[in-house]
């Protein structure tokens, strides 16, 4: 993403963050079709798209604002948000 934000022109940048979104929905579903959900009350169909968003809005904001966190860094803080979601959204309720 970020070097689509260096090169790309303003006018096409929302076209490529779609693009990008749409391709990395389809690999997290082709992955998730693989894999046993326990919760069937909550579709791969819901999930691929909700973790799509959430790593391309993640990599957009932080292409814009770069706020001192280095790609490995930001790739890290991620994936841990990913991975302890669950237990975000359980301690909020």
């Amino acid at each position: 993403m970020n070097e689509f934000y260096s090169r790309c022109d303003p006018d096409n940048l929302y076209k490529v963050e779609r693009i990008v979104q749409e391709e990395v929905e389809v690999i997290l579903l082709r992955w998730l079709k693989q894999t046993a959900i326990t919760d069937p009350g909550v579709r791969r169909e819901t999930i691929a798209p909700a973790i799509s968003w959430a790593i391309c809005g993640t990599a957009i904001k932080w292409c814009l604002d770069k706020k001192g966190l280095s790609h490995s860094e930001m790739v890290q803080h991620i994936l841990q948000v990913l991975m302890e979601m669950g237990t975000y959204v359980r301690n909020l309720a």
